[in-house]
């Protein structure tokens, strides 16, 4: 017998998830620094997240820090296919 309970639809703590694949171009949105993660951590995983779409979606963003408040992500250039197209990735 397992010592471990199994639990079922519990969420992960602090996944995101970023609008990216529904952006036009000019549309942002912002991201506030918490005090769980340092900025660096934050901005990282902004970053990974850009990528990411990038590599599997297209598209083009850019993201800049604002002041010591969070991280603003534009997106530059829309993602080649609207999201329901890659419902089974």
């Amino acid at each position: 017998m397992s010592e471990f309970e199994i639990e079922k639809d519990v969420p992960v703590d602090g996944y995101r998830h970023y609008p990216l694949r529904k952006m036009e171009p000019q549309d942002s949105f912002f991201v506030e620094f918490t005090e769980n993660k340092t900025q660096k951590q934050t901005r990282a995983a902004v970053a990974s997240a850009i990528h990411r779409t990038q590599k599997l979606y297209g598209g083009k963003f850019t993201m800049r820090t604002v002041k010591d408040e969070g991280i603003r992500v534009w997106c530059v250039e829309q993602v080649d296919a609207l999201e329901e197209n890659y419902a089974d990735l």
